[in-house]
């Protein structure tokens, strides 16, 4: 067959299948080729429904992995508000503790303020007596040394 002839389009029957004896080989190369494909698709599919799998034992470990962080920070964070609460009575009691002594030095000056202030008192009231015993002692002709 010609160029000719095979563009035209067959007129009986036989014609017709005289053609496609002609492109059968090809159409069976090409039934061949996609048979491959079905099975490199089915390969395929197979393969991908095995990393399916892969991929969901993944995404279970991280779930987990996922709750047990949770866990730990919720651990964590309950670690942290029980040592806040706990330096935060430290501290309370640091503050009392440090206006306990604040109180005491302030009760101590004001206990040496106030034996200062008598005996400074006691120092004038005795340098009186001792003016008037030496007044009295040249009235009474009395010898009389002043010590001090």
């Amino acid at each position: 067959m010609n160029d000719e002839q095979s563009q035209q389009p067959p007129k009986t029957l036989e014609e017709l299948n005289k053609r496609l004896d002609e492109h059968a080989e090809q159409f069976a190369h090409i039934d061949k080729r996609f048979d491959t494909l079905e099975e490199l698709n089915a390969h395929l599919d197979q393969k991908l429904a095995d990393h399916d799998k892969r991929f969901a034992k993944i995404d279970e470990r991280f779930d987990q992995q996922d709750a047990t962080i949770q866990k730990l920070y919720a651990h964590t964070e309950q670690r942290f508000n029980e040592l806040d609460n706990k330096l935060a009575s430290f501290r309370d009691e640091l503050k009392a503790d440090i206006n306990q002594i604040y109180n005491l030095v302030d009760e101590d000056l004001k206990r040496r303020e106030t034996d200062e202030q008598e005996r400074l008192v006691i120092t004038h009231q005795l340098d009186q007596h001792e003016d008037w015993i030496e007044r009295a002692s040249v009235e009474l002709k009395i010898k009389y040394n002043r010590v001090g």
